[in-house]
């Protein structure tokens, strides 16, 4: 964060500070878990002020890091995407900027490349997703319609053209134990003057085998993301929860958070709720002395557009988490706590029946990518914002 001497922008640190401790730094007294059944839906609840029977950690040093500012061309990355760690330890990774997957071997050296940038059979114009099972390894191109098939090695097997996805692509969420995919439909309400833009998502199975055909998982109905104004400008509303990363696909299940609530709720495959985890925890409000200091900092840093800010609704209540990743080897759920600034972020670590196991902190500069077991892999953005695949090995005490 760059330093200001002025003090708007030290009353928006101050605030910051505030609101930063009171939602990542809360205070954990003794775990006191209920279970309960309600129609079938199992509930696991977590009392305000419980804890997690342990406090896991990253090893001091990463494992393996991948990535250089200079040096040999498969060791630069301009923009990571997902990371895979398989059973062999070796990793494959996605370059979104250079349009292709590199893979490397368990100790970070560069093995080959899958795919690369054009339009032609076995390149991409865009990557969305990439699943990889065994030895082979699919990508899903959002701008070319299109799924491609390749062995670990880098060779082309096939692709299949599915313009009937055009209307998930941008929502791609992940793929399931059985090559069908998750994916999320959008429908919006735009106002007839300036407001807020209703916003409704359809969480959604669907199989390249059957083209045709969406199985509706759950629909949601999303908190204010977008705002219209007199312009018919529309544009993100500040501290709102984002739906994208609040979505995952288990082996046949999917795990879901809104980030309203310190929640998360898993759906079998028919759309069946089958279990609610919440920690029942009260958000924390914005309040209107953070949001004149958010406003003032905005207004210093671009004049042009203090209006915009000045005018803009915001919601009332900070996110409770924003992040939600699936532990492809033990199965377990983690959620990630919002923070309104960098810092280091609070991780919570649930096995698959919803039982608490452990909270974690990881650095504001490693964003979580993947975990297999007890290697956690991630991109890591450091001096420069170089970027690179650091894995690390959890430590559970």
């Amino acid at each position: 964060m760059n330093r200001m001497a002025n003090s708007h922008t030290r009353l928006w640190l101050m605030m910051v500070s505030m609101a930063t401790a009171t939602i990542s730094g809360h205070d954990l007294a003794a775990s006191s878990q209920v279970r309960s059944d309600s129609a079938g839906i199992e509930i696991v609840e977590y009392a305000d002020g419980s804890t997690a029977p342990g406090v896991w950690r990253l090893s001091e040093e990463p494992l393996v890091s991948i990535g250089v500012l200079d040096g040999d061309e498969p060791y630069i990355f301009s923009l990571i995407g997902d990371i895979h760690v398989l059973a062999d330890g070796s990793v494959v990774a996605e370059d979104f900027s250079g349009r292709e997957i590199r893979v490397f071997d368990r100790a970070g050296m560069f093995v080959n490349r899958i795919g690369r940038r054009g339009e032609g059979p076995g390149e991409f114009r865009s990557i969305r997703q990439t699943r990889v099972s065994g030895d082979t390894v699919q990508v899903w191109d959002g701008a070319l319609d299109r799924l491609s098939t390749f062995r670990l090695s880098g060779e082309f097997l096939g692709s299949q053209k599915l313009p009937q996805f055009q209307s998930i692509a941008s929502s791609f969420r992940g793929f399931f134990a059985d090559g069908s995919i998750l994916g999320a439909m959008m429908t919006s309400e735009r106002p007839a003057g300036a407001g807020i833009v209703k916003t409704q998502e359809a969480v959604v199975r669907w199989s390249p085998m059957d083209p045709t055909r969406f199985d509706t998982i759950t629909t949601i109905e999303l908190p204010g993301l977008t705002y219209r104004d007199e312009d018919g400008v529309t544009r993100p509303i500040e501290f709102s929860p984002e739906p994208n990363p609040g979505r995952v696909a288990g082996d046949d299940a999917v795990y879901i958070i809104t980030g309203e609530t310190v929640e998360y709720r898993a759906y079998d495959l028919m759309g069946r709720l089958t279990r609610i985890v919440r920690m029942l925890e009260s958000p924390q409000p914005i309040g209107s002395r953070f949001l004149d200091a958010f406003k003032a900092d905005r207004a210093k840093r671009v004049p042009s557009r203090a209006a915009v800010y000045e005018a803009m609704p915001y919601p009332e209540r900070f996110p409770m988490l924003d992040r939600i990743v699936l532990d492809r080897v033990e199965g377990n759920i983690w959620v990630r706590r919002y923070r309104p600034t960098s810092g280091p972020h609070e991780w919570h670590v649930f096995d698959p029946q919803g039982s608490w196991v452990s909270s974690i902190e990881i650095p504001d500069q490693l964003e979580v990518r993947a975990v297999s077991g007890d290697v956690l892999a991630g991109r890591w953005v450091g001096e420069y914002d170089v970027q690179s695949i650091r894995l690390y090995q959890l430590v559970r005490q």
